[in-house]
């Protein structure tokens, strides 16, 4: 199995050092364009000749309603709090495509996403606006535990979803040593989850209104971050240079294995968060 990684990575890299013209595909929600925006700026950085794709953003945003098997939400545009807009990247209209690499959604991506995100220079070109947090947590600064429980459209389309349990599970593991825990999600926290957590912390704050730039915000300013398995929760976990982060150690199930190890590599403990 190690040999067939090796092989397999070695193959990756060598497809990304060819001398052609690199086209980056833009597409998804803000986790997968800070991906791509990454990969963009650091071959950029790097003297490279590259270029986006961002014929992704030709058709209007679409929220997928849950419930709607295998119907994803169609993003807009995500990256303008960050001064980052289209016309900030070049465009890839005039392009022959066999005469370029094109560096489209998978592991080679995400592979050179997650290598270009841990440069500081690419760090800086997401810096937050710390004041949005205080001000989602009326004005409390204290230390916060923060969950993000992503669902959403997200049920539609996953092949693996952390489930309540599991959540409720490792959040018990944190309760004597910090006593604010925020929860975020694109869907209405309601019924038990809301209940139990609750009930174990001092203090809770359930933030499942707030646009994607304020819950990006909230999730890398936390002092305890459990993550989903999620791009958008591992590019926060990431960026998130304060606190301990938490991911999921099954991010896709069985069904991409390539991807899996990437994520899977980025850490070198395991937490064992159930508690009887």
């Amino acid at each position: 199995m190690f040999k067939f990684f090796k092989n397999y990575w070695s193959q990756l890299f060598a497809s990304s050092q060819t001398s052609k013209p690199n086209i980056i595909t833009f597409t998804g929600g803000m986790g997968a364009q800070m991906i791509s925006a990454a990969i963009y700026f650091q071959m950029q950085a790097e003297g490279r000749e590259v270029y986006a794709d961002l014929s992704y953003f030709d058709k209007p945003r679409d929220i997928a309603a849950e419930g709607d098997k295998g119907r994803p939400t169609h993003w807009g545009w995500q990256l303008a709090q960050f001064n980052l807009h289209l016309d900030s990247f070049a465009g890839s209209q005039l392009l022959v495509p066999r005469q370029v690499d094109v560096i489209e959604d998978g592991a080679l991506k995400l592979q050179l996403g997650l290598a270009a995100l841990r440069k500081e220079h690419i760090q800086n070109l997401f810096t937050l606006h710390e004041a949005n947090v205080a001000h989602l947590l009326g004005g409390d600064e204290d230390k916060y535990l923060c969950i993000h429980v992503r669902r959403g459209d997200y049920l539609n389309v996953a092949s693996h979803l952390i489930s309540d349990d599991a959540f409720i599970r490792l959040a018990k593991r944190f309760v004597n040593l910090i006593k604010h825990a925020v929860i975020v999600s694109d869907s209405v926290i309601t019924g038990g989850l809301r209940v139990r957590l609750s009930s174990m912390f001092a203090k809770t704050t359930f933030l499942d209104h707030i646009n994607e730039y304020e819950t990006h915000c909230v999730m890398r300013s936390a002092h305890i971050f459990i993550g989903s398995n999620s791009q958008f929760s591992l590019i926060a976990a990431i960026l998130n240079t304060k606190g301990l982060v938490l991911l999921p150690r099954a991010w896709f199930g069985d069904a991409q294995p390539e991807l899996e190890a990437l994520v899977s590599n980025l850490g070198d403990f395991q937490v064992l968060s159930d508690v009887t």
